[in-house]
């Protein structure tokens, strides 16, 4: 197998072999239709909430489940803020 290999900007280089993609728009409904079949709107509304319950008990992995969905992964960012910029930046109240 070929070494992928990057350019300077992170893109692929040139000559790099292409994946398999997304898998068919077919496909990836009947997956779906499968998941849906097998954990129907209301079953996830009793994993939701079950899911709070232990996350306001203080269970780490349903806090981070939950966030993940609601707010998604912190972003990194680069660099420092000054102590001005940060109270401006931060002041919520």
């Amino acid at each position: 197998m070929k070494a992928i290999t990057k350019d300077t900007r992170g893109r692929f280089a040139k000559g790099n072999p292409g994946g398999p993609g997304r898998p068919a728009r077919e496909t990836e409904l009947s997956y779906l239709r499968a998941i849906h079949a097998a954990c129907p709107p209301d079953m996830w509304q009793e994993i939701v909430t079950k899911a709070v319950s232990d996350a306001r008990e203080g269970d780490p992995r349903a806090r981070a489940w939950l966030a993940g969905y609601l707010v998604g992964a912190p972003k990194a960012e680069v660099g420092l803020l000054s102590d001005e910029e940060e109270k401006e930046r931060f002041n919520f109240f």
